[in-house]
Formats: structure tokens, C-alpha cells, sequence
């Protein structure tokens, strides 16, 4: 399970690998707020979450081969984009794909 904080840091964000994104109400004792299900993306053991610095979006990286990061509506749970297929990176960074140099 990974953690993360929310924007405002009220929100404590969790995703499983049962594909459950999990938001805790930290300004209220720490019970779940919602839910987001992301199991389309098979997020796996090394899923990360990654909550926008202004509040509006969670990014959720499955990290498995040839799965996408999927960007929802922080709010409402809709998934509003995927970046497509890759390969695992290892701990490198490509610049040239990132920049689109090919």
C-alpha cells in the first residue's frame, strides 16, 4: 500500500493492490471519505498515488508493464486521461521520450 497526502493535507490518499483508491478524512478522526475504483488500471503492489498540488486531480501509476498512468477528477472519481503504454524505467529517466526528441 502506498500513501500520500492530499493538497491540503486534511486528506490522507491510499491505493491498494485490489485496484481501491482510499481517501481518509484526517480533520474528522480519520475515516474513509471515499472511494475511487482504479482496478482497470491492475495497479499491482507498486501502484503510486500522486495528488495535484491544487486539489483538483489524483494520478495513479500502476508501474506495471504496458499499463498507463490514469489521471482522475480528485473529487469525483472520473478518470479523465491515461498516458498510454511503457516499459518499466528501473530507476532512469528517458529525456528524449519526454521532450518528444526522437
Amino acid at each position: 500500500m502506498v500513501l500520500a497526502f492530499s493538497a491540503g493535507g486534511d486528506e490522507l490518499v491510499s491505493v491498494a493492490g485490489d485496484g481501491t483508491v482510499s481517501c481518509w478524512d484526517l480533520s474528522h478522526g480519520g475515516e474513509r471519505s471515499r472511494t475511487i475504483d482504479v482496478s482497470d488500471l491492475k495497479p499491482g503492489r507498486r501502484a503510486k498515488v500522486f495528488p495535484s498540488s491544487d486539489g483538483r486531480y489524483l494520478v495513479v501509476d500502476g508501474d506495471a508493464i504496458g499499463s498507463a498512468a490514469h489521471v482522475y477528477d480528485f473529487t469525483t472519481g472520473k478518470r479523465l486521461h491515461a498516458f498510454g503504454d511503457r516499459v518499466p524505467t528501473q530507476g532512469t529517466f528517458n529525456y528524449s521520450s519526454f521532450y518528444g526528441i526522437r
